[in-house]
């Protein structure tokens, strides 16, 4: 519905009210937006994706990225990249993730594009308060508005998305320069989200409460 209006400003203020619900609920982090695209009207998660369009997927999750940032939220942009569907994706005992195809250009153009956006957008100004002798003073400073990333279950081809070094190094580290935290998605059901892979290939951590190996 969000996606319907083509309404920037609705965007911005919905990342911003999810900022101020974060503030009166004690949360640091958003697991969230998610930006993956509507392949087919059948894919799982469909509601929670924007649209079958990257460059509009990325212009609602940029600024809602950047609203949610302005309250001190931090916005966990999902799932990097290339989730297509929920059904086999490896979330269940016994599997071990589906394998996605696609080329590079329409990976770029397409299923890259509104990561890309986001991790891109302006800094934004945060207000905090700072000590001055015996007492406090309102200070501001410029903080990126995109710090975290959440890995995906699938892979892209034969690899695991959280563990391929040409997407996590390759593109997000080197391309896009972005120097944020990288995670994993929930590594307790995909349990062939191995540490050292995902280490290897450029993240930080894994999304787990069991062992970490």
């Amino acid at each position: 519905t969000v996606a319907m209006t083509y309404n920037q400003e609705i965007y911005a203020k919905y990342g911003e009210m999810i900022g101020n619900e974060a503030v009166l609920g004690g949360a640091s982090g958003w697991y969230a937006p998610s930006m993956n695209i509507h392949r087919t009207p059948f894919t799982g998660r469909n509601g929670e994706y924007y649209s079958e369009d990257g460059f509009l997927s990325g212009v609602i999750g940029s600024l809602e990225v950047r609203g949610a940032a302005s309250k001190g939220l931090y916005a966990t942009i999902k799932h990097f990249a290339l989730n297509d569907q929920e059904n086999h994706r490896g979330d269940t005992e016994g599997q071990k993730s589906m394998a996605t195809w696609a080329n590079e250009q329409a990976i770029r153009e397409i299923y890259l594009k509104p990561f890309e956006m986001c991790t891109k957008i302006d800094d934004v100004q945060m207000s905090y308060l700072q000590k001055d002798g015996d007492s406090y003073k309102t200070a501001t400073r410029e903080v990126p508005a995109c710090t975290a990333v959440m890995s995906a279950f699938n892979r892209i081809g034969a690899t695991w998305a959280g563990g391929s070094y040409d997407l996590i190094t390759g593109i997000i580290r080197n391309e896009w320069g972005f120097d944020g935290w990288i995670l994993t998605d929930n590594a307790d059901t995909g349990v062939f989200m191995n540490g050292l892979q995902m280490i290897e290939a450029g993240a930080d951590a894994k999304l787990t409460v069991s062992d970490p190996t």
